[in-house]
Parts: C-alpha cells; sequence; structure tokens
C-alpha cells in the first residue's frame, strides 16, 4: 500500500523494478551461506545460524527506525484514518460488503487477482519443492541448490538492468504473455529431464530467471494499477488471504505427490507448470 499510494500509477513500474533488484541481490548471497555452513557440522550451523539472525535483528531494527523517520504518510492513508478514527474495531468486516460489491461489478480486477495469487503460490510450491525435484527427481547432489540460485541470481540481474527499460515501453499484457508462456514451458522442461543433466538444468534455470523478470514486474505493477485507491487495502488483505489458503492446498498436494514413486519428486513442478498455464488462460479472458 505504501508504495503503491505514494507512487503515480506511470512510475509504479521503476518502484517494482527496484525491489526486484533488490531480491535478486539478496538470492545471490544464498551461495555464501551454503559456504558457511557446509560441512555438514551441526555446531558450526547452530553458530552461523546465530550469527544470522542476530544481523537480521540489527537489520530490521535499523530499517524500522528509518522508515519510520522518513516515511510520510500518503493522502489516501490520511483520508482512511480521519473516516476510521470513530469507528468500532468490528467495521473493519463490515467495510467487506462493498468490497465484494465492487468485485463483481469489476471482473477485471478479480482476474487480476487470481494471476497475481496463481503466480505468488507457485513460487511458494517452487520453493518448497524445487530442492526435492533437483536432489531426488534429478538424482543431484545438495551442493547444486547454491548453484542454482547463483545462476538465478547471476542471470536476473543483467536482464533487469537491460531489460526494464524496454518492458517499460512495450505492451504490458503481452510482455506478461511472453513472461507466463517462458515460465510455463522452463518448469515442465524440469520434468522431463533426464537424471544427472546439470548443464541442462542450469540453461532451464537461466530461461526461467529471464521469464521471472518479465513476469513478477507486470503482476506486481498491474495489480497496483488496477485496485482502486480508496479500496486498495482491503483489496490486498482479500487477495493475501486467498494467496494463504491457494499455497496452503498446492503445498499439501505437492507434499503428496513428491512421495509417489517414480516421477513423484517431480511432479510439484508440473503443478508450477499447470499453474502458470491457468494464468495465461486468466490473461487471454481479461
Amino acid at each position: 500500500c505504501t508504495i503503491a499510494e505514494s507512487t503515480q500509477p506511470e512510475k509504479r513500474i521503476n518502484v517494482y523494478w527496484w525491489l526486484s533488484i533488490i531480491g535478486t541481490l539478496a538470492a545471490c548471497a544464498t551461495p555464501l551461506m551454503g559456504l558457511l555452513v557446509g560441512g555438514g557440522d551441526t555446531a558450526r550451523l547452530v553458530s552461523v545460524m546465530r550469527g544470522v539472525l542476530l544481523a537480521s535483528a540489527c537489520v530490521h531494527m535499523a530499517a524500522f527506525l528509518l522508515r519510520n523517520h522518513m516515511h510520510k504518510e500518503s493522502a489516501i492513508g490520511i483520508e482512511r484514518m480521519e473516516a476510521a478514527r470513530h469507528e468500532r474495531p468490528t467495521a473493519a468486516l463490515k467495510a467487506y460488503g462493498p468490497i465484494f460489491r465492487l468485485l463483481a461489478k469489476n471482473p477485471v480486477l478479480v482476474l487480476f487477482i487470481a494471476i497475481r495469487s496463481m503466480y505468488y503460490a507457485q513460487l511458494n510450491l517452487k520453493n518448497t519443492f524445487l530442492s526435492v525435484t533437483v536432489v531426488q527427481g534429478l538424482g543431484l547432489e545438495y551442493g547444486t541448490i547454491g548453484i542454482i540460485s547463483l545462476v538465478t541470481g547471476l542471470t536476473m540481474l543483467p536482464a533487469q538492468l537491460l531489460l526494464q527499460p524496454k518492458l517499460s515501453a512495450w505492451p504490458q499484457r503481452k510482455v506478461l504473455a511472453a513472461g507466463l508462456a517462458t515460465l510455463m514451458l522452463s518448469n515442465a522442461a524440469l520434468v522431463f529431464l533426464p537424471a544427472g543433466s546439470l548443464p541442462i538444468l542450469l540453461v532451464t534455470i537461466v530461461v526461467t530467471a529471464v521469464g521471472t523478470v518479465a513476469t513478477v514486474l507486470m503482476v506486481d505493477t498491474g495489480m497496483a494499477n488496477a485496485l482502486p485507491d480508496a479500496n486498495r487495502a482491503p483489496l490486498l488483505g482479500l487477495a493475501a488471504v486467498i494467496l494463504v489458503i491457494l499455497s496452503a492446498v498446492f503445498q499439501v498436494v505437492g507434499g503428496f505427490l513428491a512421495e509417489l514413486p517414480g516421477i513423484g519428486p517431480r511432479l510439484p513442478l508440473a503443478m508450477v507448470s499447470m499453474l502458470f498455464a491457468a494464468s495465461l488462460a486468466v490473461l487471454a479472458i481479461i
């Protein structure tokens, strides 16, 4: 809400671009964690995690202080605070009646929420089961997971720097469709890769990273621009609830599939590919 409400619609794509770069830089640190923790020494793992948690606490405290010192409330935020000043806490529940009526009259907004929910549901699913697919499905070493994170980060960072200026000038629907199709095919390829094929796996990861750059930017920006300012907070809250439910269902189903013999460990990524196919179908309806 803070990002979207404090930024003009035509500039939001730049804000989400910077956020995606920050996320990519964080992903590049994953192999470093692997080096610090490596060796299978439990005592070393505990010591490293203590340091990580302590550093995290310091970073969060610094972010909290800086954000509250520098942040200024948006105009719509001040308006909502004034409107809710004398409301009872239960009044927040009553606000969802108009929200559902708004969604009933605005099917495009429903479809945007559906695409965003499916995108982040597949992301949670893939974060959980990619390592299962790589180790148990493809028969590769655990260290490969760190290599995948590094390759993803090193691919996404230049792609973000080079592609973003062009992406903002291209039709957003076409960019989103191309990104979703790329991710659907690249994740489907992971299901059918021969065991032990690390070079082909890394090529697939590179293609996935490029598709992710185009997709996540358009998903977040499209959703932010589709939401009406006055109802942004409750709509985002509703979208978060939908995402939690979707993720919970897919995680349970993914866990069941991953335990099946044979191709089982690869099947969660087949679900990921199907979610992208469903998103493409929704985009076609829009």
